[in-house]
């Protein structure tokens, strides 16, 4: 769909479809287009980017996005060339850590009916949905496991094919350069050390505890973050 200013907002699911007028990805186009190698390409365009932005609306905000390709949208300028931007449609999969919320001083909207929340609001049928590192966990998941892995998949495939050129994605490498960004970006908004960094995809039950740590430090009378 057209976005603000002429440009395209594109679902992530789409980026590796084929493009109407050139026949070709659009990822692959987008590479082609640019002088970077492609996982330096792919970890500006997906890791770098959202990581920060992942670990902002959990921490400053209590939100959680379903954040698969089809909800997640990239931001394209009018002549295609990534604008750094990230959208979501769907609120459907929008998932709201509420006590973080009250603690931060977040407006809590009036719901009809809340007294019967899952009746009313209830939207996975897990029974671990209405725990927070659940919400987490299918967040995180989804990006790492169907937006990032794929990508990954792609560009080896691309690599095999000769589409591509320089040093070849090895396995577990966006995900691991998208765990480094999450790592960076919580040490620097709670200003500590998280200790030795790993792929959150492979350890996510670890990370998770070391989230639920964190949200514990945000439940205090004066949480830390560093803008």
């Amino acid at each position: 769909p057209p976005g603000q200013g002429g440009g395209l907002r594109v679902p992530l699911r789409a980026v590796g479809a084929v493009a109407r007028q050139a026949g070709l990805p659009l990822l692959l186009t987008l590479l082609e287009r640019s002088d970077m190698a492609p996982v330096q390409f792919v970890d500006t365009l997906l890791c770098s980017s959202f990581a920060p932005l992942w670990v902002e609306l959990v921490f400053r905000h209590g939100l959680m996005l379903e954040a698969h390709g089809q909800e997640l949208l990239l931001a394209l300028s009018p002549d295609g060339v990534p604008t750094g931007h990230f959208y979501y449609r769907d609120l459907e999969g929008l998932q709201v850590d509420w006590e973080l919320r009250r603690h931060l001083g977040c407006p809590a909207p009036l719901l009809p009916n809340s007294w019967a929340w899952r009746e009313t609001y209830g939207r996975w049928a897990s029974t671990y949905s209405d725990f927070v590192w659940y919400k987490w966990r299918v967040s995180l998941f989804d990006y790492l496991y169907l937006v990032l892995r794929e990508v990954e998949l792609s560009l080896r495939e691309w690599h095999e094919r000769d589409l591509v050129r320089g040093p070849k994605c090895q396995e577990g490498e966006l995900t691991t350069r998208f765990s480094h960004h999450l790592f960076t970006a919580l040490e620097h908004a709670f200003n500590t050390s998280l200790g030795p960094r790993y792929d959150t995809l492979r350890s996510l039950h670890r990370f998770l505890i070391a989230l639920a740590k964190l949200r514990k430090l945000s439940m205090r009378s004066s949480p830390p973050w560093n803008s």
